[in-house]
């Protein structure tokens, strides 16, 4: 039997991983709708959600309930490719396991105490305030377990590092760690803003949203579905939102239009993380080790190279490919949250 199930519901995956009282991993696997996974899976004594998304008032892990999740249905505007699915498994869970606890887990409690500087935007200071605008970042499961494993890994104290994570999937960002906390993120008020990645555009001039509109014609619906679904590498290449066929593209032995294309989604791609490593550098005054993460960080050596050639100016510093693994990260919390298992 399990004790402990964590569903960890992305923007394009639904993964799970089941545990004992000691946090042994009992199954680990990922499916296409959340029947599969719980057909399989005995009733679990708690269980574990990734929820990107919890706003101003959901920080730290909380049990869930039917007022909390209707909280959480609210926030959907802020990460409307994360939180929708995320807040319907937890439905599913509840109703198929009404007397288990369920716990939220959300990717923002890492960065709760990013520094004002880091934290706020140049806007009117009063909207910020009364419309709860900052800088949220996401991911944070995943930046805080392979931060603190790279420093084991060194056999150096976290708090005594500066570390810069690229967590890069389907979602990418970047975050620095500093005296064992996080002192900046790429993503922001929602998981658009930063590098790019899959399908989202990162980084723009807020001004190209308002010229389209202008010029194009388009409903900011349409601009929504534009920079959250049909941006990014599948944007700029017009062929795949995948690293994989990206790369596989832009090697081709006859140059084309698309190669030129994919070729050029590569370079953009590598840039910007190339980009925010520098900035992050210099804003902690130094970096001590750069780690990768997540499915492409970890299983594209393309991407490494391209990102780290000519970093030689920053001095003496480690590169390390660390496999996150946010669901024992979740684990953890339920396990300190629900004394009951």
């Amino acid at each position: 039997m399990s004790n402990i199930l964590v569903f960890n519901v992305g923007s394009s995956s639904l993964k799970y991983a089941a545990y004992n009282l000691r946090l042994k991993e009992r199954v680990r696997g990922e499916a296409d709708n959340f029947n599969k996974i719980t057909n399989n899976i005995s009733k679990p004594k708690a269980i574990g959600h990734r929820i990107v998304h919890g706003g101003n008032k959901y920080i730290e892990p909380v049990i869930l309930n039917a007022q909390i999740l209707h909280d959480l249905d609210k926030l959907s505007d802020l990460a409307p490719l994360h939180n929708p699915p995320a807040v319907s498994v937890s439905r599913r869970s509840l109703k198929k396991w009404p007397d288990v606890p369920n716990v939220g887990v959300f990717d923002t409690s890492y960065y709760k105490d990013l520094p004002n500087f880091t934290k706020l935007y140049a806007i009117p200071f009063n909207l910020s305030q009364k419309y709860n605008i900052r800088r949220f970042g996401f991911h944070g499961t995943s930046h805080e377990y392979v931060a603190k494993k790279a420093a084991k890994k060194i056999g150096k104290t976290f708090e005594t590092l500066k570390i810069i994570t690229v967590h890069l999937g389907a979602g990418c960002s970047i975050t620095a760690h500093k005296e064992g906390k996080a002192y900046d993120t790429s993503m922001g008020l929602t998981p658009l803003e930063g590098l790019i990645m899959a399908r989202r555009c990162g980084d723009i001039d807020p001004g190209i949203i308002f010229y389209l509109r202008r010029v194009a014609n388009l409903n900011f619906e349409e601009l929504e579905e534009i920079l959250n679904n049909k941006s990014g590498l599948l944007g700029i290449s017009g062929v795949s939102k995948d690293i994989p066929d990206v790369v596989g593209c832009s090697t081709m032995e006859e140059p084309t239009e698309k190669s030129h294309r994919c070729g050029l989604a590569l370079e953009m791609y590598a840039y910007r993380i190339k980009k925010y490593i520098g900035a992050y550098t210099a804003a902690m005054g130094g970096l001590d080790t750069l780690v990768f993460t997540g499915k492409v960080g970890e299983g594209s050596a393309i991407i490494r190279d391209m990102i780290t050639n000519n970093l030689e100016f920053i001095g003496d510093f480690k590169t390390l490919v660390i496999s996150t693994n946010e669901e024992l990260q979740i684990a953890r919390e339920v396990k300190r949250l629900v004394s009951s298992i």
